[in-house]
């Protein structure tokens, strides 16, 4: 870590780590503006967990963000919506959070090492 001291008030390369704190967000999940899953975010946390926001830092004298990961949420589309959605062949897929926020991570970031994916059959 780039600077003197860890400490997260004097070096803005650290980040805060997991502790007792907790930031919770409710994310709604919306094809074509209907709201088809929700979920809550516990916190957003940063620990080892987080390998892969360590491993791909870009210089590794600087830790941006290094150790924050997230939660692998999944969300099916209910069957009413399929035949639609088949039909148009497109739709429109929104991600809604509270004053919590979201991040999303891909396969070289955060703790799993995928990218996001929209799987149809």
């Amino acid at each position: 870590m780039h600077g003197a001291s860890a400490n997260v008030e004097y070096n803005p390369n650290t980040y805060y780590m997991t502790d007792d704190e907790r930031h919770e967000s409710r994310v709604n999940v919306l094809i074509d503006g209907e709201c088809i899953g929700s979920f809550v975010l516990p916190d957003d946390p940063a620990d080892c967990r987080g390998v892969l926001s360590r491993h791909y830092q870009p210089a590794v004298d600087l830790l941006d963000e290094a150790g924050s990961y997230g939660y692998l949420c999944k969300v099916r589309v209910p069957s009413r919506l399929a035949a639609r959605l088949d039909r148009n062949r497109r739709f429109t897929l929104e991600l809604k959070a509270d004053e919590g926020g979201i991040a999303l991570y891909g396969r070289n970031a955060g703790r799993y090492p995928i990218d996001l994916c929209i799987r149809y059959h």
